[in-house]
């Protein structure tokens, strides 16, 4: 065998800004790479994996990235520092989402609210407990919950 498809089951995400003009431009962009590869020969049927040497999924970005653009726009430093970090975190939360397929997180049916306020460990409260998917879960707190505009 001279030449193998290797085809790596994940999702790309995309961030994108609205710019003065009120256009959106992407800013920032990542593979994120699951755990499922699939091996075909060049005639697409299904190969075991051959000794190879690993390529990193690199993505290029055509517009600015996204330190640069939050740099560009924000003036206030303790601003600039939330922002990137509140982006990492949305970037791991998307990493374990694909790493926690198949997975469920044992969650109370309470409202969020009242899980934080300790009625979970109140012994003499009953509280119920559903299961959930936990790659949905993370990829809601990813997309709705690590929000860019606080």
């Amino acid at each position: 065998m001279e030449r193998f498809t290797k085809i790596t089951v994940g999702f790309v995400t995309q961030t994108f800004e609205k710019k003065t003009e009120g256009k959106f431009v992407c800013t920032a962009q990542e593979f994120i790479a699951g755990d499922q590869c699939d091996y075909e020969d060049t005639e697409g049927n299904p190969i075991e994996p051959p000794d190879y040497e690993y390529q990193p999924y690199n993505m290029t970005l055509e517009s600015k990235g996204v330190g640069e653009a939050i740099e560009a726009e924000a003036a206030d430093e303790d601003q600039i520092d939330q922002l990137k970090r509140r982006h990492q975190i949305v970037q791991q939360l998307r990493v374990l989402a694909v790493k926690s397929h198949g997975l469920t997180a044992s969650l109370p049916t309470l409202p969020v609210t009242k899980w934080l306020d300790g009625t979970v460990e109140d012994a003499t409260k009953d509280v119920y407990f559903e299961d959930y998917d936990l790659a949905k879960l993370l990829r809601f707190i990813a997309d709705v919950g690590v929000s860019l505009e606080d």
